[in-house]
């Protein structure tokens, strides 16, 4: 049974340098989108209230067998919910934000240290590049052109709590996202256990348009991966 162990554990050192992954992320910020109005008569002035974290999924790969730097791919879906009013409706509306990510990272190690039973506990610093598909923030004009075949004063003082609006907010928001760019830097640590991998990352993405108003945002993840 020894000699059993031994042998998958050292095969498992041999061939586990490369992996894939899922994991759960949190963007932290806290932000208030700006209030929009027409500034014509009927004015109409859209609010949005706070937008407070996000929080969503992820999947990654990633490679450690080059000699001098490692390298990490993800992908990642996170949102949240934040409402908005108009002056001319009587109901609050509710409207999501998300984003879906992709992350692409150059990852170099700082140190690591042996562990009874794992392979390796390690600390890595990254820099890479990420895009972004992101909704659009809730304005005058979003609404205006999400109701294009009605009068701004009815499409502003709808009932922004039923359904069948907020579908139709949703779909204009799907063919109207926003696109952008920028990069990151992260810190990180990976526990191998035989085949498995374990990583806690802190990121800092730099990227206009992500948030509104900064022009970047911490986030956190963890997960759990199957290296090969």
């Amino acid at each position: 049974m020894k000699k059993y162990l031994a042998s998958l554990f050292l095969t498992a050192q041999i061939f586990a340098f490369a992996g894939i992954g899922v994991y759960g992320n949190s963007d932290m910020f806290s932000v208030t989108p700006p209030s929009t109005s027409n500034n014509i008569i009927p004015e109409v002035t859209v609010t949005p209230e706070s937008l407070d974290n996000a929080a969503g999924i992820g999947v990654f790969f990633y490679l450690d067998a080059l000699p001098i730097i490692d390298l990490e791919a993800n992908i990642e879906l996170v949102g949240n919910m934040y409402k908005f009013t108009t002056n001319l409706a009587t109901e609050p509306g509710e409207f999501p934000w998300g984003r879906v990510s992709g992350y692409f990272t150059l990852r170099k190690k700082i140190m690591s240290v042996g562990v009874p039973f794992l392979a390796k506990l390690q600390l890595n610093g990254g820099v890479g590049y990420n895009t972004h598909t992101v909704t659009p923030n809730v304005t005058v004009d979003f609404i205006q052109n999400a109701f294009s075949s009605m009068p701004l004063e009815d499409a502003a003082s709808q009932n922004f709590g039923q359904d069948a609006i907020i579908d139709s907010l949703v779909e204009y928001m799907n063919d109207n996202a926003i696109n952008t760019s920028g990069f990151h830097v992260q810190l990180g640590t990976q526990a191998k256990l035989l085949m498995f991998n374990l990583f806690a990352t802190a990121r800092y993405t730099v990227a206009e348009d992500v948030i509104a108003g900064k022009s970047g945002f911490p986030s956190v993840w963890a997960g759990l991966a199957f290296g090969f």
